[in-house]
Formats: structure tokens, sequence, C-alpha cells
């Protein structure tokens, strides 16, 4: 019998949902807000599995760095974030840059869920996303804790798969406050020119 590739794009309600599942299925706090930043950036920097994981421990040259991503204050206040993605799919190798505002809800704001692993995980270089002795998430660990947190707000996981993170209805984005710098990501039919 021949399985269905029909995979269902996420929202922003099932997004809030697996953050909040985060802390319920995983047990290391460190690891909880490690998964809360991957997912909630994925979702909107509209990021590909492969520039936040790595398939094999020597491929993280292609992930985001640490150094690729800048915060912007207003007095004293965080106020957004600067992403620099020099290795994306059909690059040219000319850097691609988001601007990513901080979100009125806090708990489920990209900005602050990365600001606060970087201070836990005191990571100064390397991958982005790294585990707490300093090597690169792994594709295997990200989807298995995605899916754990699917399974526990009760969905199939095998419909919702960790590509379709970035792929959320264009309309649902734009009252998500999604900022117009991202508009020019997303191209014809919600895929991504990027």
């Amino acid at each position: 019998m021949r399985r269905s590739r029909h995979t269902t794009s996420y929202t922003h309600d099932i997004l809030k949902q697996i953050v909040d599942a985060a802390s319920k299925v995983i047990s290391s706090h460190f690891h909880v807000s490690l998964c809360k930043a991957m997912f909630l950036l994925s979702f909107h920097a509209f990021l590909r599995v492969g520039e936040i994981t790595v398939s094999h421990a020597s491929g993280s040259s292609n992930m985001l760095q640490v150094q690729d991503v800048s915060f912007n204050w207003q007095a004293n206040k965080l106020s957004g974030m600067r992403l620099v993605i020099t290795n994306y799919k059909h690059s040219d190798k000319r850097p691609f840059t988001i601007d990513i505002p901080i979100s009125r809800d806090k708990t489920y704001c990209p900005v602050v869920t990365l600001h606060y692993y970087l201070s836990i995980s005191r990571h100064r270089h390397g991958p982005l996303f790294q585990f707490g002795d300093g090597s690169p998430i792994t594709y295997a660990f990200f989807n298995d804790k995605l899916r754990s947190t699917l399974r526990f707000i009760g969905l199939n996981s095998n419909q919702y798969k960790s590509h379709s993170l970035r792929l959320a209805p264009r309309a649902q984005r734009v009252a998500w406050e999604c900022p117009n710098s991202l508009s020019d990501v997303w191209g014809a039919g919600n895929r991504q020119v990027r």
C-alpha cells in the first residue's frame, strides 16, 4: 500500500500548542528552551530545517551561525533581531537579511525565545543551535522533539512534517504581525523563493 505524501501546514494556534507542549514532553530545561526557539524561529523566519540542523555531525557549515544573529535594542529594551543568511538553497552566496520585530505576545515571540536560549547556552560561535557540548543540533533530534509535541497535543505527526513549519498560509502570517521585510521571501503560491 502506498503512503500519502500529503502534509498539513502549521497554523499559529498549532504553533502555540507545540511550544506549550515542549515543557511537558522534554525533560531538560535547556532542551525546552532550545526547541521553543527553533520552532518559533523556523516558523517566523521561514527557515528550512537544513538551515538550523545537520544530518551528520560534520556538516554544520551551511547552518545559521551564532554570528549571523544580532539583536536590536531601543531605550535598553529588546526590540527585534536581524538574521543574515549566507548559505541557503539556490544561494548565489549573496547574504539574505531577515529583520524580525519583537511580538506583542512575548511567550510566542521568536526574538524573545532566541535571546533567552542564547543567554542560557552561552555559545558565542559556531552553529546557532547547539547541544550543551557545542555540537550542532541534528535533524533527528529536532524531528523527534517536534513529533513528540505533535503527538502530545493529539495531532498526527505523519501529517505535520518539520519542513512544513515554514509553509503556513500567507494570510495567517500577515495577521500575526509578520514584518513587511519578509514579504519578498514568499513568492507565488506560498512557495519560498529562498
